[in-house]
């Protein structure tokens, strides 16, 4: 029997010139802020394709990574899908609603008393893209938010009975029957507004994480309709299991039931890399390692330790504070389409806003003019403008130069200074970010090796492990559709 690690270590080396579609064949999509990622496997082969991210509608994005994939493999879409046994997705849905701060409008009914215990953020606070301090993103306006005369006491004990409406109470994970009153309530009043409650999310202490995880969950509810369009079609043209969607612990689960928990797919992308990255070092005898995704929107960095990725049970969200399972991963805006800029101190920055599928980097040719770290590694030589995507896309190089010459000419600066500068900025905060990843662990770099995938990570990986003294680098043969594989073969 052939194993993921097996499987995915091999890469195309194993390709067969056609699929066999009398055997089990697996899909994986990994849908980025740049790029889709497809993989598709017989067990003995592997194709894969990239096309770009249609944020407005996902599904044109994946039919098309999806179009490229089997064509490589020598068959058609229509032929492939009735074959599939196994289809997962990893997807940006609900992390770009939190990113771009686009979810639904958000009420809620909590006890009197504690209306400002989500503002107050438990004295949080973050740093803006000028590196000033401010509170956590809202989430909920504060003129959204009432207060109802109820009351649970620590033992689940009825202090003053619910004469209203509730979303998130005190104590209610030891006795849910107010919000489960209120719940009831709202579904037979409203029916066509989803109300969710905080002890049937999640039925633990701590009632600041519990009632953002409410929030987050009713605020992320509207970012299922181009996932639910995707499936529609993907059964059309022949798919006969369901679509499975990568949760942020890693592990696989139904439509259904991510739409019960959207916020859940929070980190969805990143953790099917890890998981994948994990399988992958283990079939090569290495079980601690530092896994390095650098996509074309972020860098995502988590640690493994003796075969197991590193999870919490709470932690930030996109500035939110909140309980949620997850694989433990940290983000910076360093991909490939990380912009750079000029602050008001006259210094280059780079990140976090992304140039994105549309108009991506100047050296797209999609209308885009910023300046970003894909055009500074065409600008130094790192990236080949003609062999981009294995030569299915080819960057304009001088569109590429004009927008670094901008970003230099403030700083008095050249094209390929302002490159050089663009790429030791991005550098720094990637190594910036595993240090910090290991060192929150108490952990030793000379004692994990660097696991690099993603789309350029292997540019960076080897200067981050002489900069930290990690002993080697693995880049697997499938680092740029890692996360794809992993959503693939992640566990249900």
């Amino acid at each position: 029997m052939t194993t993921v690690g097996e499987t995915a270590r091999r890469g195309a080396s194993s390709v067969s010139e056609q699929i066999d579609l009398t055997r089990p064949v697996c899909v994986g999509v990994d849908v980025g802020g740049t790029f889709t990622d497809a993989v598709l496997t017989d067990g003995s082969g592997i194709w894969r394709a990239k096309s770009p991210s249609t944020p407005g509608d996902l599904g044109q994005g994946v039919l098309a990574a999806l179009e490229t994939a089997v064509e490589r493999a020598g068959s058609d879409l229509d032929s492939v899908l009735p074959a599939v046994r196994r289809f997962g997705l990893g997807t940006t849905a609900v992390t770009n609603v939190l990113a771009s701060r686009r979810g639904r409008r958000v009420g809620l009914l909590t006890t009197r008393g504690f209306e400002e215990l989500v503002s107050f953020a438990r004295g949080r606070r973050v740093h803006d893209d000028d590196g000033w301090l401010q509170r956590p993103p809202e989430i909920v306006s504060p003129e959204c938010i009432v207060g109802l005369d109820e009351r649970m006491d620590r033992d689940g004990n009825v202090v003053l009975p619910l004469e209203a409406f509730a979303v998130s109470f005190l104590w209610s994970f030891r006795n849910p029957l107010h919000e489960e009153q209120a719940i009831a309530a709202l579904a037979d009043a409203l029916p066509d507004i989803p109300a969710v409650s905080g002890a049937a999310l999640h039925p633990a202490i701590r009632e600041f994480e519990r009632t953002t995880f409410a929030l987050l969950n009713a605020y992320t509810q509207g970012a299922f309709r181009g996932i639910d369009t995707l499936a529609a079609q993907l059964a059309e043209r022949g798919l006969r299991v369901p679509l499975l969607l990568v949760h942020s612990a890693g592990g696989s689960i139904s439509i259904d039931e991510s739409r019960r928990l959207p916020v859940g797919l929070a980190e969805s992308g990143p953790a099917a890399g890890v998981s994948a990255a994990a399988a992958v070092a283990h079939q090569l005898g290495v079980e601690d390692l530092v896994t390095c995704d650098m996509g074309g929107t972020s860098f995502d960095v988590s640690v493994v330790e003796h075969g197991q990725p590193a999870r919490r049970s709470r932690g930030e969200l996109m500035g939110v504070w909140t309980a949620l399972s997850l694989v433990d991963v940290e983000s910076i805006g360093a991909g490939g389409g990380s912009i750079a800029w000029i602050d008001a101190r006259g210094m280059m920055r780079v990140g976090p806003h992304s140039a994105g599928a549309e108009p991506g980097p100047a050296s797209y040719g999609r209308g885009g003019t910023d300046a970003t770290v894909t055009d500074a590694l065409v600008v130094l030589g790192y990236v080949d403008p003609a062999r981009f995507l294995g030569g299915d896309m080819v960057l304009e190089a001088d569109a590429a130069t004009e927008a670094c010459a901008r970003v230099g000419h403030a700083l008095g600066l050249d094209a390929r200074d302002t490159a050089w500068g663009i790429r030791q900025l991005a550098l720094a905060g990637m190594v910036k970010a595993v240090r910090s990843r290991l060192a929150a662990r108490g952990l030793d770099p000379r004692t994990h090796a660097i696991f690099s995938y993603g789309g350029c990570g292997a540019l960076f990986t080897p200067s981050i492990a002489a900069a930290l003294g990690a002993p080697r680098v693995l880049v697997p043969e499938l680092a740029s559709v890692l996360s794809a594989f992993g959503a693939a073969t992640a566990d249900v």
